[in-house]
Formats: C-alpha cells, structure tokens, sequence
C-alpha cells in the first residue's frame, strides 16, 4: 500500500474521529469492533489507515509484526497510542489484563505488599495461565 497520502484524504480520515485524549472512531465498524476507512477504493482498518497517514508506518508483508494500541481501545486511532508490536507481546499484554480483570485481589495484595520482587505475582499469573488452558477444549 502507497504510504503517500493526500491533504484530502487526511481530512477526510479526520471527520471521522472523536480527539479528546483518545481519537475516537466514528466512522463504519466491524463485527470485531475495529473501525474501517475506506479511501480511494481501498479499504484498511481505522488504526492501520492512522498509523500510515500519521506516522508513514505499513505493515504488509510482516507476519511477525502487527499495531497494539497502549491504551487498548479497539475504537482508538490516536497515532501516538498506536505503536508496532511483535503478535506474542500483543497476546501476552491481553492474557495480563484478562489475569488482572479476573484476579484483582493477587494485584491488590501484590500493591499493598509493596513486594519489591515480582516472583510471587508471576507465580500467580503463572497458575492462571495453567488454568486457562485446562479449562480450553481440545
């Protein structure tokens, strides 16, 4: 995908979010959550279209990389939210918020420990994951 973009294609991306910290999508979405952009014929998902027109960044062609917003809101496209990340760190980053949803006490308990050694929370975590995937079916 060409990485040059017009003027009118950038404003035309912009009517379509929401900016207060978070850019908010507006525009079509998925069935996954994500939102579409669809300029010139092409259609690419919200945060990918951002990630090219604001920061010149494209993926195609990288099995191993893919966009990861810091603040996890699928219908974010705030360039400086949308960073590249290897897939296992974008897998790993949602098993933790899935641990931490599930397990707010060991996050409590390991914060009001103050534990300076993180050992006893990976263990923690460690067991969850163990769990998680004894509770999937074959």
């Amino acid at each position: 995908m060409d990485i040059n973009m017009s003027m009118e294609e950038k404003e035309e991306f912009l009517k379509r979010v929401e900016q207060n910290g978070c850019w908010i999508w507006k525009g079509n979405v998925n069935s996954q959550g994500y939102g579409r952009f669809s300029y010139g014929g092409k259609l690419e998902l919200a945060h990918r279209a951002s990630a090219r027109i604001f920061k010149g960044i494209v993926l195609e062609g990288r099995k191993d990389g893919t966009l990861s917003r810091v603040c996890s809101n699928p219908l974010c496209v705030n360039p400086s939210h949308i960073e590249v990340a290897f897939k296992k760190d974008v897998v790993r980053k949602a098993l933790w918020s899935q641990f931490v949803k599930e397990n707010p006490e060991e996050l409590t308990r390991f914060r009001r420990a103050k534990i300076e050694n993180k050992n006893e929370l990976n263990r923690a975590y460690n067991e969850w994951i163990e769990k998680a995937h004894k509770k999937r079916p074959d």
